[in-house]
């Protein structure tokens, strides 16, 4: 049976899927091989923009295997990036994408902190400073093959707010296929389902971590 969510609003679930996916998947990893060569990016040992996230799961069908957090930075100011030698177009956006350790507070809780202002700025290739803001946060929820994920933007995080996502009971239950994923819709898309208790959710909350 399709997904109502996913039939009913393919571009709005692609775009909630994309970011993130790009928090929480394969690709969550420390990315210091920045174009077009590779560089370390320096991190702030003293870092003052802290958040706590705290994730919390309602009325999914059952527990998860294991938990995952990702966040993910970028540089905000492309001109301190080069341009590729042989296109001439500017090279990819460097990006920092790092593990959140998470404390598991009951089976249903999670809890991590998150540092906005990590990455340092620094002429990282000789064009400038270059400046880094954060992109989102993000979970993993992992039962046998599928995976769950939620995510906050920046403007959340520093707003301190709470942000839900949706997803559907019934591929936790019977995933459509095997290493399946999913991202959660907000509450706009949870909205207008047809039928409201097919859905479990996972909040993320925002508080500024005491110093």
């Amino acid at each position: 049976m399709p997904h109502p969510i996913m039939r009913a609003h393919p571009l709005r679930f692609a775009a909630a899927l994309l970011l993130v996916v790009t928090l929480i998947t394969g690709c969550s990893q420390t990315m210091n091989k920045l174009d077009p060569k590779n560089v370390r990016i320096k991190q702030n040992p003293n870092p003052k923009e802290r958040y706590e996230l705290t994730f919390t799961i309602h009325d999914a069908p059952g527990p998860f295997d294991s938990a995952d957090a990702d966040i993910h930075y970028e540089v905000s100011n492309e001109a301190c990036v080069p341009t590729d030698a042989i296109s001439g177009a500017k090279s990819k956006t460097p990006n920092l994408i790092l593990p959140i350790p998470l404390t598991r507070i009951s089976d249903t809780v999670y809890r991590g902190e998150v540092a906005l202002d990590l990455p340092v700025a620094e002429n990282y290739f000789g064009l400038g400073v270059c400046h880094w803001m954060v992109h989102g946060a993000g979970i993993s929820l992992k039962i046998q093959s599928a995976e769950f994920g939620a995510g906050i933007g920046r403007a959340d995080i520093e707003a301190q707010n709470t942000v839900p996502s949706f997803l559907w009971k019934e591929y936790y239950i019977h995933p459509p296929m095997e290493n399946y994923s999913e991202a959660g819709v907000p509450y706009s898309v949870y909205s207008g389902a047809p039928d409201r208790t097919k859905y479990f959710s996972i909040d993320v909350a925002a508080r500024k971590a005491v110093l």
